[in-house]
C-alpha cells in the first residue's frame, strides 16, 4: 500500500490515506492539498527514520508524545473556523510558506475607497520621520544592550541657501549608564549613529545634510505622563 502524508508544523505524526501500490498512479490521481507536498513510497523510509530520530531525541529529554490530526475533514475543519480558502502550512522561523500566505491574504482583502491621496506615503509630518531615522539608528546594533528606552526630538531644522539643511536632535535616555553605550568609545558609536541616520534623511529630504546629536538623559521618561507628551508621544 502507498501511504500520502500531509507535512505540518504541528506536532504528531503526518495524517495517512490508503492509495494504489504504484507512484505512476499516484502522481496522475492524487492531488496534493494546495501548500503542502505528498510523501511518496520512495520517500517513507526518510520520514519514518527522521520520526524515530526526532522522537528519541526528545523522549531522552524527557517529553512524552502525543497524536494529533494533522488535516481535519474539510466539513469539521469549516465548522472549527467558517469558510476558507486555503489552508497553508507555515513556519515563521524558517520562513517557510510566508510569501504565499501574504499573497493569499491580500488577494483576499476587500476593495475599499483610497484613505489618503495617492502621492501621499505617510500622515506623520518631516520632523516625526527624522527623528525615526535617527531612533532606527541608534537602536542598530544594541537592542541587547539598550532596550526600548530611548526617544528623540528634533530641536530644530535650519535650511540655507547652498541646499544643505542642517538639523539638530536630541536622544534621550531613561539612565545615565545608557549614555556610554550610546556615545561610545571616544564618540565612535554617536558618529556612527549619525552618519546611518544621516543618510537615511538625506534621501527623505532630497539635498545635503548636516545632523548635529546630542544625548540628553530624561530619568523614567517613559512613565512620567508629562515628559511623555513633551517627548511627542
Amino acid at each position: 500500500m502507498a501511504v500520502r502524508s500531509f507535512p505540518s508544523t504541528r506536532t504528531g505524526a503526518p495524517s495517512v490515506r490508503l492509495a494504489k501500490p504504484t507512484e505512476v498512479e499516484l502522481a496522475e490521481q492524487i492531488q496534493p492539498v494546495r501548500g503542502m507536498n505528498d510523501v511518496l513510497p520512495a520517500q517513507i523510509g526518510a520520514w519514518q527514520h527522521l520520526e524515530g530520530s526526532v522522537r528519541e531525541l526528545l523522549t531522552g529529554y524527557g517529553y512524552e508524545e502525543i497524536r494529533v490530526p494533522v488535516v481535519e475533514h474539510t466539513e469539521l475543519f469549516r465548522r472549527a473556523i467558517g469558510e476558507f480558502t486555503d489552508v497553508v502550512p507555515v513556519s515563521a522561523t524558517a520562513g517557510d510558506q510566508t510569501d504565499l500566505l501574504a499573497d493569499l491574504l491580500i488577494a483576499q482583502l476587500p476593495a475599499g475607497p483610497a484613505l489618503y491621496p495617492d502621492d501621499m506615503t505617510t500622515d506623520e509630518d518631516v520632523e516625526a520621520r527624522i527623528a525615526d531615522l535617527i531612533r532606527e539608528a541608534a537602536l542598530d546594533g544594541v537592542r541587547d544592550e539598550l532596550p526600548h528606552s530611548i526617544a528623540v526630538t528634533v530641536e530644530e531644522m535650519q535650511p540655507r541657501d547652498d541646499a544643505l539643511t542642517f538639523v539638530y536632535a536630541t536622544l534621550h535616555l531613561e539612565r545615565s549608564s545608557q549614555k556610554g553605550i550610546v556615545i561610545g568609545a571616544k564618540g565612535a558609536r554617536l558618529k556612527a549613529i549619525g552618519t546611518r541616520a544621516r543618510a537615511g534623511i538625506e534621501d527623505l529630504l532630497g539635498g545635503r545634510v548636516h545632523l548635529d546629536l546630542h544625548v540628553a538623559v530624561e530619568a523614567d521618561w517613559q512613565r512620567n505622563p508629562k515628559k511623555l507628551d513633551r517627548l511627542g508621544f
